[in-house]
């Protein structure tokens, strides 16, 4: 909880600067409104000011850590697109961990204290990594959230996990025309230097003649 305070007050005031700087005011307003509100740590705020929600509304207040991780995530990802394609592979390495936060996360506002199976984030985490290989984890959704998200992170695993052999495959595959390339160059160097050499000799006999 402190870890997020911080790094939601980091970025209020980021937000505040870029609105002070902005020439734009109301545009910039509409654009990061809710991000904004999003940023604004409820989790430590409301308990430090002993407000208390209702059980509908603090339910909902609970999923803002999501909300501010999708935010995250849309930047992260937006930059890393907009690079070259070597920059892909750490894309989808941001892309697969970013997801298996997010839903274990998820899973596990939905599930503890219903599930006594999730004591702790950790048990999330498991299920969302066992999930996302799909190889199956000991831990079963039990809540409908849960069992949303069990589809949503496999799914995520099948897309996600074969890109990187695709991306591997694609390195060995250039590594071995670059270095078949590379052998062959280094074959025909010596012949066109004992063809030189055959030459040169052959006008220095030729010269000598004369």
């Amino acid at each position: 909880m402190k870890l997020q305070f911080w790094v939601c007050i980091f970025f209020m005031a980021d937000l505040a600067l870029e609105f002070i700087y902005s020439k734009r005011k109301t545009r910039y307003i509409i654009t990061y409104f809710l991000l904004f509100i999003a940023c604004i740590p409820y989790g430590t705020i409301l308990p430090k000011l002993g407000i208390t929600l209702p059980r509908d509304i603090g339910y909902f207040v609970s999923f803002m850590p999501l909300i501010r991780s999708c935010y995250a995530l849309a930047i992260v990802v937006s930059w890393f697109a907009v690079q070259t394609s070597s920059k892909m592979f750490l894309t989808y390495v941001i892309i697969l961990f970013s997801g298996l936060y997010l839903g274990s996360l998820g899973f596990y506002v939905c599930e503890t204290n219903v599930n006594p199976d999730v004591r702790t984030y950790w048990d999330a985490l498991w299920w969302a990594v066992m999930e996302a290989i799909t190889i199956g984890c000991n831990i079963e959704a039990v809540t409908t959230g849960g069992k949303i998200l069990s589809v949503i992170v496999g799914v995520l695993g099948l897309l996600i996990i074969p890109m990187f052999t695709v991306y591997v495959n694609n390195i060995v595959s250039v590594f071995h025309t670059v270095t078949t390339a590379a052998a062959e160059a280094a074959e025909e160097i010596p012949e066109k230097t004992d063809e030189n050499g055959k030459k040169n000799l052959s006008e220095a006999k030729t010269m000598k003649k004369q």
